[in-house]
């Protein structure tokens, strides 16, 4: 898998974070606003906002999350640590 699009719940976030895969967190309610701040703060994936998305945002943010190497990198790095 190389990237894992998630609402935030913190046992996907665990997954992902164990298997070393960015994310692109879309977080609905509950701790899962908190779980995608703590992802996206770590360079691990990067937050959209359910009330912004259109298909240009959420292309733009694949892409970045799957062509810059920094975002596996530091899940990497954090799954090292």
């Amino acid at each position: 898998m190389r990237v894992f699009i998630s609402h935030g719940g913190l046992l996907s976030m665990i997954e992902a974070a164990y298997a070393g895969v960015p994310m692109l967190g879309i977080p609905m309610f509950a701790d899962q606003p908190a779980n995608i701040k703590v992802m996206a703060d770590n360079k691990m994936g990067i937050s959209l906002n359910y009330g912004d998305i259109n298909k240009d945002r959420v292309l733009t943010a694949l892409r970045t999350v799957l062509d810059e190497p920094r975002y596996r990198a530091h899940c990497m790095l954090k799954l090292l640590h």
